[in-house]
C-alpha cells in the first residue's frame, strides 16, 4: 500500500503544487494533456509487467549472473521502446497537438518531448521494478519509492515558482532516473548476496 501512495504521490503532486506555486491555468491546462498521453504508454505497458512478474517469480529464486544479465537485457529492451517514442515525438509532437486539441494547446506538444523522455527510464523501471517485487524486495522498493517522491516533491518546490510546467516535466524525468537507480542498486545487492551460492552451485 505504501508503494502505491509513494508512486501517486510522485505522479500526482505537481499538479496540486501547480496551485501554489500559482503557475497559469492554460499552462497547466496543457501539461495535464501531455501528461495523460504518457500515462496512457505505461498503462499500455502495465500487462507486459504482470507477465515480466510472473516469469521472473517461476525462474527466478536467486539472483544469479545470468538472471541479472536477463533483467537488464529486458529492461534496456524497455528503454529502447521508450526511446523511439521520444524520438518519433520530436518532430512530430506540436503539429500532432495542434491539430487534435486546436492552437490553444501548442505548449502541450512542447511539454510532451520532454515528458517522452521519461518514457526511456519509465518503461525500463517497470521491468526492474517486477525483477525488485520477484525478488521478495518489497521493502527496498518502498524505500526506493519514497525517496523519489521525496525527490519529486522538494525538487518541483524549488523548480515550479520560477520554470511552471517546465520544472515539473524535466523533474518528472528526473525522478524516473531516481528510481532506476535505486531499483538497479537492489538487483545489484540481490546478486551480490546471491553470488556464494552461485559459484557453489
Amino acid at each position: 500500500i505504501w508503494v502505491d501512495l509513494a508512486t501517486v504521490i510522485y505522479f500526482r503532486s505537481d499538479m496540486l503544487l501547480f496551485k501554489f506555486a500559482d503557475v497559469a491555468k492554460a499552462d497547466v491546462g496543457a501539461y495535464g494533456v501531455a501528461f495523460r498521453l504518457i500515462e496512457a504508454f505505461l498503462l499500455l505497458a502495465s500487462p507486459v509487467g504482470l507477465l515480466l512478474f510472473r516469469r521472473f517469480r517461476q525462474n527466478e529464486v536467486l539472483m544469479g549472473r545470468q538472471a541479472l544479465l536477463k533483467v537488464v537485457r529486458l529492461a534496456a529492451i524497455a528503454s529502447g521502446f521508450g526511446m523511439m517514442i521520444f524520438l518519433v515525438s520530436w518532430p512530430v509532437a506540436d503539429v500532432l497537438f495542434r491539430l487534435v486539441f486546436g492552437d490553444g494547446f501548442a505548449l502541450a506538444g512542447s511539454l510532451f518531448r520532454v515528458l517522452c523522455l521519461m518514457l526511456v527510464f519509465a518503461l525500463a523501471n517497470g521491468v526492474l521494478g517486477q525483477a525488485v517485487f520477484a525478488l521478495g524486495l518489497d521493502r527496498f522498493y518502498a524505500w526506493t519509492a519514497t525517496a523519489a517522491a521525496f525527490f519529486n516533491v522538494a525538487g518541483n518546490l524549488l523548480l515550479m515558482p520560477d520554470y511552471g510546467v517546465w520544472g515539473a516535466a524535466w523533474m518528472t524525468v528526473a525522478t524516473e532516473l531516481v528510481l532506476a537507480t535505486g531499483l538497479l542498486a537492489a538487483l545489484f545487492g540481490a546478486w551480490r548476496i546471491g553470488r556464494p551460492a552461485e559459484s557453489a552451485g
